[in-house]
């Protein structure tokens, strides 16, 4: 069933989906000290931008990057540019300048209330899908912990103020010093809560709940998302098995248990386009025979 916009304002100004395709760029982030370079380098290009964008939520994820962000789609290709090239410069003083290369954008308008909401809450998962010592709450490189949760209110926070010129120029590897003066650290990179527009975010969902069933239930609305980006997403064995039982109820009128070989056949199918379920996964959650998954699939068997 389509979900019905909670807003009843139309969007204000332009909103867009800015990612990169992972698949053309090595690996940006090896490590954490890289992570952190690349959360403060976020928000030093906030910084810059202040003016001209508004941050919404983002991620930083090894090979790729996704920012939902507010402003002209000149303003937003201008922060990504002024990204990309700070990126460049600080791993080519790393000595793999090479792995920067491919690091190109893709950037897509989003038009209404419920794909802004559904992109959000796509571009929070991102990290715990991959990483399994993460939660959509918890991942470290992002701004998706902040979301319902005043995550610093309780953290020893250093304002930017406190920071020596030489310090700063150590950690954003810059001379830029314009930062705005509501910029604190919260350990080794500035805080999000300085530069996303966090409660803009917040009002697109109609509560905390709301936002958390949007995280969670949305499996198919991801997928629709992930086809238009060109993203290889995954999902959770207990994501795919939601699937499962719905897509048993939907097709078959029945539960999973319900399902003979033929139709346990289609709705692995169903997985394998539409949910980019390894073979692997498929005999796992779907229960069905290896040899048979295999000959449907066969460019994944791994």
């Amino acid at each position: 069933m389509e979900e019905k916009s909670v807003m009843t304002k139309n969007l204000i100004g332009e909103y867009w989906h800015l990612c990169s395709p992972g698949e053309l760029s090595g690996i940006l982030f090896k490590n954490t000290d890289d992570y952190i370079f690349g959360m403060n380098l976020v928000a030093l290009c906030a910084g810059v931008f202040k003016n001209d964008v508004s941050i919404l939520t983002f991620q930083l994820m090894s090979n790729h990057v996704h920012f939902i962000m507010r402003g002209s789609r000149e303003s937003v290709e201008r922060f990504f540019e002024e990204f990309r090239k700070r990126l460049s410069k600080y791993m080519a003083q790393k000595g793999y300048s090479s792995d920067c290369k491919g690091f190109t954008h893709n950037i897509f308008r989003i038009e209404d209330e419920i794909y802004l909401r559904n992109s959000i809450a796509y571009v929070n998962r991102n990290g715990y899908l991959v990483n399994k010592d993460y939660t959509p709450f918890s991942y470290p490189w992002g701004s998706n912990r902040y979301f319902f949760n005043l995550t610093d209110n309780n953290t020893l926070k250093v304002k930017i103020g406190k920071k020596s010129i030489r310090e700063r120029k150590s950690i954003f590897h810059t001379h830029f010093n314009e930062f705005p003066e509501n910029y604190y650290f919260v350990g080794k990179y500035i805080s999000p809560m300085c530069y996303i527009a966090i409660d803009e975010a917040n009002r697109i969902f109609k509560d905390a709940h709301h936002y958390l069933n949007s995280i969670t239930r949305r499996v198919e609305t991801y997928g629709e998302i992930a086809k238009q980006l060109g993203d290889r997403i995954t999902y959770t064995d207990e994501e795919i098995s939601n699937a499962i039982y719905s897509l048993s109820f939907k097709k078959f009128n029945t539960s999973p248990k319900g399902l003979d070989k033929m139709q346990k056949i289609d709705i692995a199918k169903e997985l394998h386009f539409n949910y980019n379920a390894g073979n692997k996964q498929i005999k796992r959650v779907l229960r069905i025979d290896e040899e048979i998954i295999n000959e449907l699939f066969p460019d994944k068997i791994k």
